[in-house]
């Protein structure tokens, strides 16, 4: 099977669970789970008013056609980025994906559906 084949394939896979299961495993907490994890982190913690640990992971990717430097990150390698917010207990809360790999945390962030919401 050639390369472009494969590629596509897991593309539109990747796709369909998202578009079907998404919703299911990374909704977004609504205002009363918001205020039950500030709860928790502040019984497990001792951390006040905190909604959710942010960090990013950059994903190796090869470099897309046409994207010039877009992609090129400060690590010296092409990447899209995956970044996530995790509770209390280590679990995701949310998460942000396909970012260029040249984009900063703060960038990303402030691009996110997060930071609208």
């Amino acid at each position: 099977m050639a390369n472009n084949t494969v590629a596509g394939i897991v593309h539109e896979t990747c796709r369909a669970i998202w578009e079907n299961l998404g919703e299911i495993h990374t909704k977004f907490p609504s205002n009363e789970e918001a205020i039950q994890i500030t709860d928790n982190f502040w019984k497990r913690w001792k951390f006040p008013n905190c909604i959710g640990c942010i960090d990013g992971k950059h994903i190796h990717i090869k470099a897309p056609a046409n994207s010039g430097n877009m992609f090129y990150n400060y690590k010296n390698f092409f990447s899209i980025v995956l970044q996530g917010i995790a509770g209390p207990d280590y679990r995701f809360i949310a998460i942000e994906v396909g970012a260029c790999g040249k984009e900063s945390d703060g960038g990303i962030f402030s691009n996110s559906h997060l930071s609208k919401r």
